[in-house]
């Protein structure tokens, strides 16, 4: 009998009944025999139908066992039997032997045969990838999860998008593999066909076992060979997932028209909630699992606002860090765009809030906005789709300024409002409203509102360059776009689903998303053909600029410094410009292109391409000169990297030099939490020079303190601004001849009385008096903080009374505060609860004054651990971010935090929270478990912002004996098992990732040291050894003088990777505990 007919007889049949290739078992033995066979074969019969037959079969499993990734070639087939390549052979070899086994030579969408990916499918996903850790909480959960959204008919190209976007997941040599993407695809499509087949009744965990009895054969359907431990750990857990479970996406950021009442416009403004979810569909799949924080880039107006951004399987949870819930005045054609950095370094921007094509482009109907996004009672609208459906008693179209909408029968048409770009008419009943061209059907008065819709854009940006004036970013060729109907996952949207028609300005469009021939949602975006490039270069004092790809017929104009060069594009040809500036070059420049035939136009600004990095302030002037500012000023500086060479952000103290990698543009906000952290470990008149360095060459310095000028005040309350940093202040100094003058933005906070404080926002002309604006029964210290035309001024301290205050230096006063903070803390009275949350309000308002950092007490809470633990769980849960954000204005490094400071805290919140709810509650066993869970929800919400500290709490609720009675899913977060084995897994794939680690960190070593937790590169050792390090500090704390220098060191190290740091030091200090305790 010959081998064919063995293997047939393995399966039970005579003859091939088109399985795929997979489905045909092979032991090790027969594997063995079928790679000698076909050599014979193709010897002696090398154009029988049965060798090409033996011949697709051994190479579609030679390609599941042996393919480790990368491009799959002939030559890789055929080194296998140790043959030369022959591309010929090889195709007629899967065309007879694919026939006699009654399968078909797969083919692309243009119908060319894909004869190596019918080989890769018929042998199934190559074992190296199944047999990858993690592979189905990383790609296959979040494939299915994407793919079921779209419903059972979902277009193939989208599926390949979804595919591609997951196989980025994988070990790099499979993320270019189309391939891998269409298996991946057809495992998703597989999956979700089984899973189709169950009724619904039968519980998702039983979803396997009822296949196992009802559809035995159903592994036959994967594209895969499958066995028993790929079976365990990958398809079964699939096919169990939840069918169509999904987390709400809420948005973290809303479009909104608000009323104003005094003009009785409406203005357009964008609202930024406090917290939400920014999908993993937005950012390249290389950021999963990154820790990141994210910028308000899109308005120049707005203060810094940066989202703190936990990793989760959706994509990032986002919690702001300062300023959240707030409103952005934002036009309507202008988008919102994060900008997600991570060590750093940026991720990737995503449009948070599309930009809307105006009025006279598109009317658009809204409506009133849920309550619960609504400021002071002022009217708000939010979009409405053309659904036109609305629980609200009006529905509004924003039409351009001279339109006027005509109401159908039913529906009531009032006067109409003033509002951007237009004039709103207010709409109510239900029936039909035309204008122009366009139609609604709308309906006020629903029973409820249906859910919101919402289109976003994301794709390849044109590198380097923006939109003029709105900095809106530039699509390089064509946008994916997805769609997200209420809060549930956004889809990718085909094709099909979107409408595109031409906006007003050149380049510029309008994308619909239409289903049943209703628009869901639009925006407008602006896209360069995929073809087209504008590069720049430096020659001299020349800059020259080559366009490629453009449509004949446009007039270019390149503007910058005063000067210009002009051209014409015609059809395939390059336009080249020259462009010379006398003086200093410009920090930008704009390109004007113009479309004669149409009268359409764009403006376009990049980076002047200079050869070295150059800095930029809020005007796009160059950094030519060391410049003083104050930190929270390096809000719209900007640093730029040449297209080419080595550059790196230098921070340097007088005691540290840390140098981070930096590419592309990045505004200098990112590095406002380190610097701060750094300046808080310098003391209150520290500073940290900030230069960009490129191959070698530094440019000039910002030189970043914690404000900009000095201010003084005299014992008459005559208040000083604007006085030079280094100048030496005393009472002989000619105040009079120093002019406060500009305005002044003025805060004044009572240290003595908690709750007391004030704020005055005026113009000055002078020396400002301080008695005249504080309350007339002022007493006490108070703590003045202001700025002076938007710079911050140092904060001062003065008194109303006559009484001069006691002189001390700061040395003293902290150290009274830390003797005070010491009793505070031991004690568990009811009474002192009310002196935390006394201390903690003065401590906000110096955090809402500007910096809390000034204040002696917060510096002595750094001294006293277990008090600034304390705090944390006492302060409200909506202030909770903002008590762990005092390690950027004391030197505090959370993970350092002594284990001993967790229990002494720990223990005496406990018991306070025990008296507190002996009030209230009716038996001790009531009281205990009132007090424990308010004790976990606490720590659960720390640990969602610091994760590190999981071991920590563990060790200080074990010895509170508050272990018995936690949930389970806190549990699972804090007690974490002492296993080297994890530490080390987690280094070394913390050593892979890493490529590059700033220069400047102090080598640090810890005394213990687990097997194979060394042997790494010196740069990266530092790394590695960082949470040993901090775990052996948290258990047995070191000297003061001995402890600081230290800190620093393992903050910024922490910082290159805050993803392997923050979940190795919870496993390192498990292990550093359990040695102390055995």
């Amino acid at each position: 009998m010959s081998l064919l007919s063995h293997i047939l007889e393995d399966v039970g049949i005579k003859q091939p009944d088109g399985r795929p290739l997979y489905a045909l078992p092979l032991t090790p033995p027969r594997q063995t025999e079928l790679t000698k066979t076909l050599r014979q074969h193709l010897i002696r019969y090398p154009t029988r139908s049965h060798t090409a037959a033996l011949f697709v079969l051994w190479a579609s499993d030679h390609i599941r066992s042996h393919f480790r990734g990368g491009t799959l070639k002939w030559a890789f087939v055929f080194d296998g039997l140790g043959l030369s390549e022959t591309q010929d052979l090889g195709r007629e070899m899967v065309e007879k032997g694919l026939r006699w086994w009654q399968r078909a030579v797969r083919k692309s969408e243009n119908q060319t045969n894909l004869y190596l990916y019918t080989l890769m499918a018929e042998g199934g996903l190559p074992q190296s990838l199944l047999v990858e850790d993690g592979l189905y909480g990383r790609v296959v959960k979040g494939l299915l999860a994407e793919m079921e959204s779209h419903g059972p008919i979902m277009p193939d190209d989208v599926g390949m998008k979804i595919a591609a976007r997951y196989a980025a997941y994988l070990p790099r040599t499979f993320q270019e593999s189309e391939d891998i993407c269409r298996l991946l695809k057809d495992l998703g499509t597989a999956i979700i066909a089984l899973r189709a087949r169950v009724p619904g009744n039968i519980p998702a965990e039983q979803i396997d076992v009822w296949l196992d009895q009802h559809y035995v054969n159903w592994a036959i359907d994967l594209p895969l060979r499958l066995s028993p431990a790929i079976a365990d750990s990958l398809i079964r857990p699939a096919l169990r997932t939840l069918r169509n479970a999904q987390s709400p996406i809420a948005p973290v950021a809303r479009r909104m028209l608000i009323h104003d009442t005094h003009t009785h416009q409406w203005h357009p403004f964008v609202r930024l909630n406090e917290e939400g979810i920014m999908a993993a569909e937005f950012l390249p799949a290389t950021a999963a699992n990154l820790r990141m924080r994210f910028l308000v880039s899109s308005s120049a107006m707005a203060e810094t606002i940066i989202y703190n951004a936990t990793p989760i399987p959706e994509g990032w949870e986002l919690r702001c860090l300062n300023h959240a819930p707030c409103t952005l005045a934002l036009d309507l054609d202008m988008p919102l765009i994060l900008s997600g950095f991570a060590d750093g370094r940026l991720v990737g921007e995503v449009e948070v809030v599309s930009a809307l094509p105006l009025p006279d482009e598109n009317p658009g109907l809204w409506h009133r906005a849920p309550a619960t996004l609504m400021d002071r009672q002022a009217a708000a609208l939010i979009p409405l789709d053309d659904r036109a459906t609305t629980h609200a008693p009006t529905v509004w179209l924003l039409t351009d300024a001279k339109s006027q909408p005509v109401a159908g029968h039913g529906v009531t048409l009032g006067t109409a409002e003033q509002a951007p770009h237009g004039r709103l008419w207010p709409l109510s009943g239900k029936g039909d409203v035309t204008l122009g061209r366009y139609h609604w059907r709308i309906t006020t008065g629903a029973p409820e509102n249906l859910p919101e819709t919402r289109l976003l854009p994301q794709g390849r940006l044109l590198p380097r360059w923006r939109v003029a004036g709105s900095r809106e970013q530039i699509f390089w060729g064509m946008p994916t776009f997805y769609g997200q109907n209420g809060t549930q996952a956004f889809r990718s949207l085909s094709a099909h689903d979107i409408n595109h028609r031409p906006a007003r300005t050149l380049m510029a469009h309008i994308a619909q998303w239409v289903e049943n021939g209703t628009e869901l949602a639009r925006l407008r975006y602006v896209a360069l053909p995929a073809g087209v490039t504008l590069t720049l270069h430096e020659d001299g004092d020349t800059v020259k600029f080559h366009a490629d790809g453009l449509a004949g017929g446009l007039s270019l104009r390149l503007a910058a410094g005063g000067c210009e060069a002009h051209g014409q594009t015609q059809p395939g040809r390059t336009l080249n410009l020259a462009l010379s500036v006398t003086g200093q070059p410009p920090g930008m420049l704009t390109l004007h292109l113009g479309a004669p035939a149409t009268g359409q136009k764009l403006e376009l600004m990049a980076p002047w391409p200079t050869r070295s990095g150059i800095i930029l302030a809020p005007d796009n002037t160059r950094l030519d000169h060391d410049t003083p500012v104050a930190v929270e000023a390096l809000r719209g500086w900007m640093a730029i990297a040449p297209p080419v060479g080595r550059c790196k952000i230098q921070l340097r103290t007088a005691h540290q030099c840390i140098d981070l990698r930096m590419e592309g543009q990045t505004p200098l906000t990112v590095y406002i939490p380190l610097i701060r952290s750094m300046l808080a470990y310098g003391g209150p008149d520290s500073d940290v020079r900030l230069s960009l360095v490129t191959d070698g060459m530094e440019s000039r310095r910002l030189e970043v303190r914690r404000y900009h000028r000095q201010s003084r005040i005299q014992a008459d309350g005559t208040l000083y601004l604007g006085i030079p940093r280094n100048e030496h202040v005393t009472d002989g100094n000619a105040f009079a001849q120093l002019a406060t003058k500009g305005a002044v933005d003025l805060h004044a906070t009572n240290i003595n009385r908690p709750g007391q404080a004030v704020r005055h926002q005026l113009t000055a002309q002078g020396a400002i008096d301080l008695a005249a604006l504080l309350p007339p029964e002022a007493n006490g210290l108070w703590l003045v903080q202001a700025t002076l035309d938007g710079q911050v001024q140092r904060a001062a301290i003065w008194s109303p009374k006559s009484a001069p205050i006691p002189p001390t230096t700061r040395d003293q006063r902290i150290e009274t505060y830390i003797t005070w903070w010491e009793k505070l803390t031991a004690s568990d009275t009811l009474e002192n609860r009310a002196v935390w949350r006394e201390q903690w309000s003065i401590i906000q308002a110096a955090m809402e004054g500007g910096d809390a950092g000034m204040l002696d007490q917060v510096q002595a809470l750094a001294a006293v651990p277990q008090a600034l633990i304390r705090l944390v769980l006492e302060v409200p849960t909506g202030q909770l971010l903002h008590a762990l954000s005092l390690d950027t204005a004391a030197p505090i490094f959370w993970p350092v935090l002594p284990v001993q400071a967790f229990i002494e805290a720990v223990g005496t919140h406990y018991t306070s929270l025990v008296r507190h709810y002996g009030r209230v509650c009716d038996s001790e066993a009531e009281i205990a478990t009132t007090a424990q869970n308010a004790l976990a929800r606490r720590i659960d919400e720390i640990l969602v912002l610091h994760p590190e500290l999981a071991s920590h709490f563990a060790a200080a609720l074990v010895q509170a004996g508050l272990i018995v009675g936690l949930s389970p899913f806190l549990l699972m977060k804090i007690m974490v098992p002492p296993r080297e084995a994890r530490l080390i897994t987690l280094a070394q794939q913390a050593a892979r990732r890493l490529d590059w680690v700033p220069d400047g960190i102090p080598r640090i070593e810890p005394d213990m040291r687990p097997v194979g937790f060394s042997g790494f590169n010196t740069h990266i050792q530092k790394i590695i050894n960082a949470p040993m390090v901090a775990a052996e500090m948290a258990a047995q704390p070191q000297p003061p003088h001995i402890a600081r220098k230290r800190l620093l060191t393992l903050a910024n190290l922490r910082l290159v990777d805050l993803g392997y740091f923050d979940e190795a030091l919870p496993v390192a200090l498990a292990i550093v505990l359990n040695k102390a305790n055995s």
